[in-house]
Protein backbone atom coordinates (compact mmCIF):
# COMPACT_ATOMS: atom_id res chain seq x y z
CA UNK A 1 0.00 0.00 0.00
CA UNK A 2 1.76 3.66 -1.06
CA UNK A 3 2.28 6.23 1.06
CA UNK A 4 -0.27 8.54 -0.37
CA UNK A 5 -2.94 5.44 0.10
CA UNK A 6 -2.40 6.09 3.61
CA UNK A 7 -2.44 9.57 3.68
CA UNK A 8 -6.08 9.49 1.98
CA UNK A 9 -7.45 6.86 4.14
CA UNK A 10 -6.87 9.09 7.28
CA UNK A 11 -9.43 11.01 5.71
CA UNK A 12 -12.08 9.34 4.11
CA UNK A 13 -14.47 7.78 5.80
CA UNK A 14 -15.40 4.61 4.13
CA UNK A 15 -19.38 3.77 4.27
CA UNK A 16 -18.24 -0.23 4.21
CA UNK A 17 -16.60 -0.09 7.71
CA UNK A 18 -19.05 2.25 8.89
CA UNK A 19 -22.00 -0.38 7.81
CA UNK A 20 -20.09 -3.91 8.46
CA UNK A 21 -18.59 -2.65 11.82
CA UNK A 22 -22.21 -2.38 13.26
CA UNK A 23 -23.29 -5.68 11.48
CA UNK A 24 -24.86 -8.58 14.05
CA UNK A 25 -23.83 -11.48 11.16
CA UNK A 26 -20.77 -12.40 9.65
CA UNK A 27 -18.75 -9.36 7.93
CA UNK A 28 -15.77 -9.51 5.54
CA UNK A 29 -13.19 -6.88 6.22
CA UNK A 30 -10.31 -5.80 4.08
CA UNK A 31 -6.58 -6.19 4.74
CA UNK A 32 -4.27 -3.61 4.05
CA UNK A 33 -3.86 -5.31 0.44
CA UNK A 34 -7.26 -4.97 -0.62
CA UNK A 35 -8.10 -7.97 -0.18
CA UNK A 36 -11.57 -9.46 2.13
CA UNK A 37 -11.53 -11.67 4.72
CA UNK A 38 -14.46 -13.12 6.85
CA UNK A 39 -14.63 -12.88 10.63
CA UNK A 40 -16.51 -14.82 13.04
CA UNK A 41 -17.08 -17.74 10.63
CA UNK A 42 -18.14 -20.67 12.17
CA UNK A 43 -16.05 -23.93 11.15
CA UNK A 44 -17.13 -26.04 8.92
CA UNK A 45 -18.77 -28.60 11.29
CA UNK A 46 -20.83 -26.27 12.84
CA UNK A 47 -22.33 -24.99 9.53
CA UNK A 48 -23.31 -28.43 8.70
CA UNK A 49 -24.75 -28.55 12.13
CA UNK A 50 -26.94 -25.69 11.26
CA UNK A 51 -27.79 -27.01 8.00
CA UNK A 52 -29.64 -29.94 9.77
CA UNK A 53 -33.19 -30.83 9.79
CA UNK A 54 -33.17 -31.10 13.73
CA UNK A 55 -31.57 -27.67 14.18
CA UNK A 56 -33.82 -26.30 11.32
CA UNK A 57 -37.07 -27.37 13.38
CA UNK A 58 -35.55 -26.10 16.54
CA UNK A 59 -34.83 -22.72 15.01
CA UNK A 60 -38.74 -22.46 13.51
CA UNK A 61 -40.37 -23.25 16.77
CA UNK A 62 -37.85 -20.53 18.71
CA UNK A 63 -39.20 -18.04 16.10
CA UNK A 64 -42.89 -19.15 16.55
CA UNK A 65 -42.69 -18.55 20.38
CA UNK A 66 -40.92 -15.10 19.86
CA UNK A 67 -43.66 -14.11 17.53
CA UNK A 68 -45.82 -11.94 19.33
CA UNK A 69 -49.57 -13.63 19.93
CA UNK A 70 -51.64 -12.02 17.81
CA UNK A 71 -55.08 -10.09 19.07
CA UNK A 72 -58.43 -11.96 19.56
CA UNK A 73 -60.18 -8.94 18.27
CA UNK A 74 -58.66 -7.43 15.43
CA UNK A 75 -59.92 -4.25 13.06
CA UNK A 76 -59.28 -4.37 9.75
CA UNK A 77 -60.82 -2.31 6.85
CA UNK A 78 -64.15 -2.17 8.72
CA UNK A 79 -64.20 -5.84 9.55
CA UNK A 80 -63.34 -7.10 13.27
CA UNK A 81 -62.37 -11.00 14.21
CA UNK A 82 -64.49 -11.62 17.16
CA UNK A 83 -63.18 -12.86 20.45
CA UNK A 84 -64.87 -16.32 21.26
CA UNK A 85 -66.67 -18.63 18.34
CA UNK A 86 -69.75 -17.46 17.48
CA UNK A 87 -73.11 -19.34 17.44
CA UNK A 88 -73.94 -17.70 14.56
CA UNK A 89 -72.27 -19.28 11.29
CA UNK A 90 -74.00 -17.36 8.14
CA UNK A 91 -70.58 -15.04 8.64
CA UNK A 92 -67.77 -15.24 6.13
CA UNK A 93 -64.92 -17.21 7.51
CA UNK A 94 -61.09 -15.47 6.31
CA UNK A 95 -57.95 -17.92 7.47
CA UNK A 96 -60.37 -20.45 9.46
CA UNK A 97 -62.08 -17.90 11.59
CA UNK A 98 -65.51 -15.81 11.48
CA UNK A 99 -65.25 -12.55 10.07
CA UNK A 100 -67.77 -9.65 11.49
CA UNK A 101 -69.16 -6.36 8.89
CA UNK A 102 -69.36 -4.04 11.62
CA UNK A 103 -71.06 -1.68 9.24
CA UNK A 104 -74.07 -4.10 8.38
CA UNK A 105 -77.33 -3.04 9.36
CA UNK A 106 -78.11 -6.79 11.02
CA UNK A 107 -78.97 -7.49 14.47
CA UNK A 108 -77.45 -10.71 15.47
CA UNK A 109 -78.69 -13.48 17.91
CA UNK A 110 -75.72 -14.03 19.67
CA UNK A 111 -75.19 -11.13 22.32
CA UNK A 112 -71.39 -11.45 22.31
CA UNK A 113 -71.20 -10.72 18.48
CA UNK A 114 -73.53 -7.90 19.20
CA UNK A 115 -71.34 -6.34 21.52
CA UNK A 116 -68.03 -6.69 19.85
CA UNK A 117 -70.07 -5.16 17.11
CA UNK A 118 -70.72 -2.33 18.94
CA UNK A 119 -67.64 -2.27 20.44
CA UNK A 120 -65.91 -1.79 17.13
CA UNK A 121 -68.23 0.91 15.78
CA UNK A 122 -67.73 3.28 18.78
CA UNK A 123 -63.76 2.52 19.01
CA UNK A 124 -63.73 1.03 22.44
CA UNK A 125 -61.19 0.86 23.39
CA UNK A 126 -59.77 3.62 23.83
CA UNK A 127 -63.67 5.29 23.67
CA UNK A 128 -64.72 5.39 26.90
CA UNK A 129 -67.91 7.53 26.56
CA UNK A 130 -70.12 4.32 26.02
CA UNK A 131 -70.76 2.34 28.91
CA UNK A 132 -71.96 -1.21 28.63
CA UNK A 133 -74.05 -3.11 31.66
CA UNK A 134 -74.31 -7.10 31.51
CA UNK A 135 -76.61 -8.37 33.39
CA UNK A 136 -78.69 -11.69 33.65
CA UNK A 137 -82.75 -11.54 33.68
CA UNK A 138 -83.96 -14.15 36.41
CA UNK A 139 -86.68 -16.13 33.66
CA UNK A 140 -86.93 -19.73 32.68
CA UNK A 141 -84.04 -20.17 31.95
CA UNK A 142 -81.92 -16.84 32.31
CA UNK A 143 -81.68 -14.71 29.61
CA UNK A 144 -78.53 -12.71 29.30
CA UNK A 145 -78.90 -9.18 28.46
CA UNK A 146 -76.34 -5.81 28.29
CA UNK A 147 -77.52 -2.33 28.44
CA UNK A 148 -75.53 0.71 26.52
CA UNK A 149 -75.64 4.15 26.57
CA UNK A 150 -73.79 7.22 26.25
CA UNK A 151 -72.43 8.78 29.27
CA UNK A 152 -73.48 12.96 30.10
CA UNK A 153 -76.27 12.30 27.51
CA UNK A 154 -78.21 10.14 29.41
CA UNK A 155 -79.22 10.23 33.12
CA UNK A 156 -77.74 7.38 35.29
CA UNK A 157 -81.16 7.53 37.68
CA UNK A 158 -83.40 6.92 35.02
CA UNK A 159 -81.50 3.91 33.82
CA UNK A 160 -81.23 2.48 37.16
CA UNK A 161 -84.75 2.38 38.40
CA UNK A 162 -86.73 2.05 34.92
CA UNK A 163 -83.81 -0.29 33.43
CA UNK A 164 -81.99 -1.97 35.21
CA UNK A 165 -83.76 -2.36 38.30
CA UNK A 166 -86.79 -3.46 36.53
CA UNK A 167 -85.02 -6.08 34.41
CA UNK A 168 -82.74 -7.38 37.46
CA UNK A 169 -84.77 -7.88 40.54
CA UNK A 170 -88.22 -7.12 39.45
CA UNK A 171 -88.91 -10.21 37.28
CA UNK A 172 -91.39 -11.91 39.64
CA UNK A 173 -94.17 -12.44 36.88
CA UNK A 174 -96.90 -14.87 36.86
CA UNK A 175 -97.19 -18.22 34.58
CA UNK A 176 -98.91 -16.21 31.65
CA UNK A 177 -95.97 -13.98 31.83
CA UNK A 178 -93.39 -16.45 31.43
CA UNK A 179 -95.19 -18.24 28.04
CA UNK A 180 -94.53 -14.76 26.58
CA UNK A 181 -91.53 -14.00 23.72
CA UNK A 182 -89.23 -12.49 25.97
CA UNK A 183 -88.52 -9.47 24.38
CA UNK A 184 -91.98 -8.34 23.86
CA UNK A 185 -92.31 -9.53 27.92
CA UNK A 186 -89.32 -7.54 28.69
CA UNK A 187 -90.90 -4.35 26.09
CA UNK A 188 -94.61 -4.82 27.63
CA UNK A 189 -93.80 -5.41 31.35
CA UNK A 190 -90.59 -5.06 32.57
CA UNK A 191 -89.84 -1.67 31.50
CA UNK A 192 -91.60 1.37 32.45
CA UNK A 193 -90.17 3.80 30.87
CA UNK A 194 -92.60 6.02 28.69
CA UNK A 195 -90.94 5.32 25.18
CA UNK A 196 -89.67 2.08 24.71
CA UNK A 197 -88.99 1.59 20.65
CA UNK A 198 -88.57 -1.71 19.15
CA UNK A 199 -85.76 -2.08 16.20
CA UNK A 200 -84.52 -4.59 13.61
CA UNK A 201 -81.70 -2.39 12.45
CA UNK A 202 -78.34 -2.21 14.27
CA UNK A 203 -77.98 1.74 13.13
CA UNK A 204 -81.17 2.52 14.44
CA UNK A 205 -79.70 1.47 18.00
CA UNK A 206 -76.20 3.21 17.11
CA UNK A 207 -78.25 6.73 16.51
CA UNK A 208 -80.38 6.26 19.27
CA UNK A 209 -77.25 5.54 21.75
CA UNK A 210 -76.10 9.00 20.45
CA UNK A 211 -79.05 10.94 21.00
CA UNK A 212 -79.12 9.94 24.79
CA UNK A 213 -81.48 6.71 24.93
CA UNK A 214 -80.31 3.51 26.43
CA UNK A 215 -80.06 0.16 24.38
CA UNK A 216 -80.74 -2.91 25.27
CA UNK A 217 -80.23 -6.56 23.73
CA UNK A 218 -81.06 -9.99 25.00
CA UNK A 219 -78.99 -12.94 23.75
CA UNK A 220 -80.87 -15.15 21.18
CA UNK A 221 -82.85 -12.29 19.73
CA UNK A 222 -82.34 -10.63 16.54
CA UNK A 223 -84.25 -7.33 17.50
CA UNK A 224 -83.09 -4.35 19.55
CA UNK A 225 -85.00 -1.74 22.20
CA UNK A 226 -84.41 1.59 22.62
CA UNK A 227 -85.32 2.97 25.92
CA UNK A 228 -86.23 7.01 26.93
CA UNK A 229 -83.45 7.84 29.13
CA UNK A 230 -82.42 11.66 27.89
CA UNK A 231 -80.90 13.05 30.54
CA UNK A 232 -78.13 15.98 29.27
CA UNK A 233 -77.42 19.58 30.93
CA UNK A 234 -78.78 22.43 28.85
CA UNK A 235 -79.31 26.17 29.97
CA UNK A 236 -82.52 27.02 31.24
CA UNK A 237 -85.46 28.90 29.70
CA UNK A 238 -84.48 32.76 30.41
CA UNK A 239 -84.81 36.22 28.78
CA UNK A 240 -84.24 37.27 25.14
CA UNK A 241 -81.25 39.10 24.68
CA UNK A 242 -81.58 40.17 20.89
CA UNK A 243 -85.53 40.59 20.28
CA UNK A 244 -85.94 42.42 23.80
CA UNK A 245 -90.47 42.98 24.38
CA UNK A 246 -91.31 45.25 27.41
CA UNK A 247 -95.04 43.67 27.78
CA UNK A 248 -94.50 40.26 25.76
CA UNK A 249 -93.06 36.64 27.82
CA UNK A 250 -89.64 37.06 28.74
CA UNK A 251 -88.95 33.77 27.50
CA UNK A 252 -86.21 32.46 25.14
CA UNK A 253 -85.06 29.73 22.92
CA UNK A 254 -82.08 27.62 23.99
CA UNK A 255 -80.08 25.11 22.68
CA UNK A 256 -82.33 22.22 23.35
CA UNK A 257 -84.55 21.56 20.21
CA UNK A 258 -87.69 20.04 22.40
CA UNK A 259 -87.59 22.58 25.33
CA UNK A 260 -88.20 25.48 22.22
CA UNK A 261 -90.66 23.54 20.28
CA UNK A 262 -92.37 23.11 24.15
CA UNK A 263 -92.30 26.67 24.21
CA UNK A 264 -93.95 27.33 21.14
CA UNK A 265 -96.96 24.62 22.09
CA UNK A 266 -97.23 26.87 24.96
CA UNK A 267 -98.36 29.62 23.14
CA UNK A 268 -100.55 28.05 20.36
CA UNK A 269 -102.45 25.28 22.34
CA UNK A 270 -103.92 23.79 19.34
CA UNK A 271 -104.31 20.39 17.55
CA UNK A 272 -103.45 21.65 14.08
CA UNK A 273 -99.96 22.63 15.01
CA UNK A 274 -97.48 19.99 13.32
CA UNK A 275 -93.83 19.33 14.33
CA UNK A 276 -91.92 17.08 12.13
CA UNK A 277 -88.28 16.30 12.85
CA UNK A 278 -85.84 15.31 10.77
CA UNK A 279 -81.59 14.86 11.05
CA UNK A 280 -79.39 16.75 8.87
CA UNK A 281 -75.86 16.45 8.97
CA UNK A 282 -73.86 13.34 8.16
CA UNK A 283 -71.27 13.73 10.86
CA UNK A 284 -73.42 16.05 13.56
CA UNK A 285 -76.90 14.54 13.09
CA UNK A 286 -78.53 17.97 13.97
CA UNK A 287 -82.10 17.24 15.27
CA UNK A 288 -84.96 19.89 13.12
CA UNK A 289 -87.98 21.07 13.20
CA UNK A 290 -90.36 22.34 10.98
CA UNK A 291 -93.56 23.73 12.58
CA UNK A 292 -96.59 24.81 10.74
CA UNK A 293 -100.49 24.91 10.95
CA UNK A 294 -101.79 22.56 9.10
CA UNK A 295 -104.80 23.95 7.09
CA UNK A 296 -103.45 27.28 7.54
CA UNK A 297 -99.66 27.24 6.36
CA UNK A 298 -99.24 26.93 2.18
CA UNK A 299 -98.94 23.34 1.29
CA UNK A 300 -96.06 24.64 -0.95
CA UNK A 301 -94.40 26.38 1.39
CA UNK A 302 -94.35 23.35 3.79
CA UNK A 303 -92.93 21.49 0.72
CA UNK A 304 -90.54 24.13 -0.21
CA UNK A 305 -88.99 23.96 3.61
CA UNK A 306 -88.60 19.99 3.38
CA UNK A 307 -85.58 20.69 1.10
CA UNK A 308 -83.68 20.88 4.21
CA UNK A 309 -84.11 17.34 4.03
CA UNK A 310 -81.85 16.50 1.07
CA UNK A 311 -78.88 18.93 2.04
CA UNK A 312 -75.31 16.70 1.85
CA UNK A 313 -73.16 18.34 4.53
CA UNK A 314 -71.26 17.09 7.49
CA UNK A 315 -71.97 19.67 10.17
CA UNK A 316 -74.55 22.11 10.80
CA UNK A 317 -73.45 24.78 12.96
CA UNK A 318 -76.51 27.32 13.41
CA UNK A 319 -79.28 28.45 11.62
CA UNK A 320 -77.40 30.84 9.28
CA UNK A 321 -75.12 28.10 7.79
CA UNK A 322 -78.70 25.93 7.08
CA UNK A 323 -79.98 29.64 5.18
CA UNK A 324 -77.34 29.66 3.45
CA UNK A 325 -77.28 25.70 2.57
CA UNK A 326 -81.01 26.25 1.40
CA UNK A 327 -80.67 29.59 -0.97
CA UNK A 328 -81.88 29.26 -4.57
CA UNK A 329 -79.09 31.56 -5.62
CA UNK A 330 -75.87 31.32 -3.38
CA UNK A 331 -73.63 33.14 -5.52
CA UNK A 332 -75.66 35.93 -5.03
CA UNK A 333 -74.24 39.83 -3.93
CA UNK A 334 -78.20 39.93 -2.30
CA UNK A 335 -79.07 37.66 0.04
CA UNK A 336 -82.61 35.96 -0.65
Amino acid sequence: MSLWSKIKSLFIIDDYYMDETFSLGNRQVRDTDGKQQEENSPPAKEEKQANSPQKGENEAKQKKQLQPAEPQAKEQGGFVKPKKPLKVNQLPEENGQPVLDIHSPEIYTDLELNLTKLKARFHIPPNTDIIIREFIIPLEPPIKGAAAFMEGLASRDTINSHVLLPLMLLTNLDEQGHNQNPITLVMERLLPGNQVEEKDAFDDLVQGIMAGTTMVLLDGYHKGLLVDTKGWEHRTVGRPNAENVVRGPQEAFVEHIRVNTALVRKRLRCDTLVTEMFKVGRLSNVDCAILYLEGLTNPKLVEEIRRIKSIDTDYITDTGTLEQLIEDNPASLIPG
